[in-house]
C-alpha cells in the first residue's frame, strides 16, 4: 500500500509541478494498463501465480486514489480486448464491457470530475463499435484509436490494413459530434446503486480469482438491468459516500472491521445489502473476523469450500462442473452454484434458498431499519457460466435467473434505473447539460432489437427526440413517481428505437 500511495503522490507531484511550468492548455495523463489488471493483479500484484500476460508479479496502481486525488489532467484507459484480433480470446476475458468497467472505477473515484479517454487497439467495425459505446456509457467523454500505423513501419497495435476498423471509427466518431452539444458539457446522471471495491481483496486474493470475477460479474448483471453502478474502495466508505446510495453489493472477503462498522451502521439506517463470496469474512490483513456477519444475521466464522478452475480464461467456465445447486422454497427460479460453497449458520437470518443436501444457500436479515441478503456461493460467476461464452466469437446469452437475483436487492431499495428498457443486456449511460440530456446505448444482445421502448426519466419535458442512428422519434410524457420527483426527474419520456449494435438518443 505504502508504493501504491507514494506512487499516486508522485504523479500528482509532476502534475502540479507540470502545471507551474507548461504553457495553458497542456495537459498530464498516464495510462493504466488493462491486461495485467484482469490476467491476474486486479489492483494487487496476484499471489497464487504470475498473471497471464505480463508475467512476473507487478505491482498495479491504486486507481481509486488517482481518480480521488486527481493526479493527472486526463486518466487513460486500456483496450486489450481483442477477441479475433491483437492477443485474442486470451486478453478478452468477459469481453467488451470490461472497458466501461474500467471508466466506471475512475468515474467512481473521480465523482465523474476526472475526464477519461479510452485507447482502443484494433478492431473490426462490431467490437470497435461495442468497445466505445460502454465506455462512453460509463463516463469516457475521449477516445484514441490506437493507432493508424501503417503496419510495415511498426510492431504492433496499428488498424491501417483493417478496413472494417474504418467503419467502426466513421460510425462512432458521427455519434459522437451529433451528441457534442449535450456530451460534451454534460455529466453522467447520479445512481443510488455501489459496489464495493477492496484493494485489501485484490492484494490478499485469498480465493485466488475468484472474487474479482465475482465482482465485476455483479457489476454485469446490474448494469444489464439498466442500473449505473458506482464503485466505492475502502477509504470512500471510511469518507462516509455511503450516505449517497440505497443500495450496496459487496463480493469481497476482505474488508477492515472500520469499512464494516460504517456498512452496519448504514444498515441499520435503511441501506439495502447483498454480500456473495463469503463477504467481509477476513480483514485488510487476511484474518479472519467477524465482519458483518450479524447483519447478514449468521454465525461468524464461515466456512468456505474454494472450487479450483481458471475463473480469469474466457469461455474456461463452460468446462467446470456445479458445485451444487440453489433452489428457492417460494418458488423462484433456482441457478447452479460455482466458485465457493460456504457453510454458513443463520442466526437471525431466514433461510430463503437452500443447497441439495438442504444446507443454507441464501438467507434474507432484517437489521435495524435495513436488510441483507447473503448467498452462500458466487451468483454473478454462475451468470457468466449459464451465458455459455464461445472463446472467439460474440455469442454469449446471458441467463435472467442469476440477474434477476442479483438485482433484486436493487429493486427493493429503491434505487431507480438510469431509464426503463423493455430489453435486458442493453447498457446504457446518460449525460445531462442545459442542452438536454444524452442516452447512450450498446447491444449486448448482439441481435438486432426491431422496438427497444424507452422510458426516460427527466427534469424538464423536451422539444423533441431523435435517434443520431434512426432520425427523429415519436414521443410522449407522463408524471414521474414519487421516488423520481423526489431526485427532480418529474417526469418520463416515452418512445421506441429500432436498436443495432449501438446508438444515442437525445432528448434536447
Amino acid at each position: 500500500r505504502f508504493r501504491q500511495q507514494s506512487a499516486t503522490q508522485r504523479l500528482r507531484w509532476l502534475t502540479e509541478s507540470f502545471r507551474r511550468h507548461a504553457p495553458p492548455g497542456v495537459l498530464t495523463t498516464t495510462l493504466v494498463a488493462d491486461h495485467p489488471y484482469f490476467g491476474g493483479s486486479g489492483l494487487g500484484m496476484g499471489m497464487d501465480r504470475e498473471n497471464t500476460t505480463w508475467g512476473g508479479f507487478p505491482l498495479s496502481l491504486d486507481w481509486f486514489s488517482l481518480g480521488r486525488e486527481r493526479a493527472v489532467d486526463v486518466i487513460g484507459i486500456e483496450d486489450w480486448l481483442g477477441l479475433n484480433f491483437m492477443y485474442g480470446p486470451g486478453s478478452t476475458w468477459e469481453g467488451f464491457q470490461l472497458l466501461g468497467f474500467q471508466a466506471a472505477i475512475f468515474r467512481s473515484a473521480s465523482r465523474g470530475e476526472l475526464p477519461i479517454i479510452a485507447w482502443i487497439t484494433p478492431s473490426d467495425e462490431t467490437n470497435l463499435r461495442l468497445k466505445s459505446a460502454s465506455a462512453l456509457c460509463q463516463g469516457a467523454k475521449h477516445f484514441f484509436y490506437w493507432t493508424y500505423g501503417p503496419t510495415a513501419t511498426s510492431t504492433e497495435n496499428y488498424w491501417s490494413d483493417l478496413r472494417s476498423a474504418y467503419d467502426g471509427i466513421v460510425a462512432i466518431a458521427r455519434q459522437l459530434a451529433g451528441a457534442e452539444h449535450i456530451i460534451a458539457p454534460g455529466r453522467p446522471r447520479a445512481t443510488r446503486v455501489a459496489l464495493l471495491y477492496t484493494l485489501a481483496s485484490d492484494l490478499w486474493q485469498p480465493f485466488g480469482y475468484l472474487h474479482m470475477a465475482e465482482r465485476r460479474l455483479t457489476y454485469f448483471a446490474l448494469i444489464h438491468e439498466q442500473y449505473l453502478v458506482d464503485m466505492l474502495a475502502e477509504r470512500d466508505i471510511e469518507d462516509g459516500r455511503l450516505r449517497d446510495y440505497d443500495a450496496l453489493y459487496v463480493a469481497d472477503p476482505c474488508v477492515p472491521a472500520s469499512v464494516c462498522a460504517r456498512i452496519r451502521a448504514w444498515v441499520h439506517e435503511g441501506g439495502r445489502l447483498f454480500g456473495s463470496t463469503a463477504a467481509a469474512s477476513r480483514d485488510e490483513h487476511n484474518a479472519e473476523h467477524d465482519g458483518l456477519a450479524d447483519v447478514f444475521g449468521i454465525a461468524p466464522r464461515v466456512e468456505v469450500r474454494v472450487q479450483p478452475g481458471r475463473f480469469d480464461l474466457r469461455g474456461a467456465l463452460n468446462d467446470l462442473s456445479w458445485l451444487d445447486r440453489v433452489r428457492f422454497a417460494a418458488g423462484g427460479e433456482d441457478f447452479g452454484a460455482l466458485g465457493i460453497k460456504a457453510k454458513i449458520r443463520p442466526t437471525t437470518a431466514e433461510v430463503t434458498g437452500v443447497f441439495a443436501d438442504g444446507a443454507p444457500a441464501v438467507l434474507a436479515n432484517r437489521a435495524g431499519e435495513g436488510a441483507a441478503l447473503y448467498a452462500a456461493t458466487c451468483p454473478a460467476v454462475s451468470y457468466a457460466k449459464d451465458a455459455r461464452f464461445v472463446p472467439a466469437e460474440l455469442r454469449e446469452k446471458w441467463p435472467a435467473a442469476q440477474r434477476n437475483f442479483i438485482a433484486s436487492v436493487a429493486r427493493e431499495s429503491g434505487a431507480p434505473r438510469l431509464v426503463e428498457l423493455s430489453h435486458p443486456v442493453v447498457e446504457a449511460g446518460v449525460f445531462e447539460s442545459a442542452q438536454g440530456a444524452a442516452l447512450v446505448l450498446a447491444n449486448f444482445t448482439y441481435e438486432p432489437i426491431p422496438r427497444l421502448e424507452i422510458r426516460m426519466p427527466l427534469k424538464a419535458p423536451p422539444a423533441r427526440v431523435r435517434s443520431l442512428v434512426r432520425g427523429p422519434l415519436e414521443f410522449t410524457t407522463e408524471q414521474s413517481g414519487d421516488a423520481l420527483a423526489a431526485r427532480g426527474y418529474g417526469l418520463v419520456a416515452r418512445c421506441a428505437v429500432a436498436l443495432g449494435l449501438e446508438d444515442i438518443v437525445l432528448f434536447e
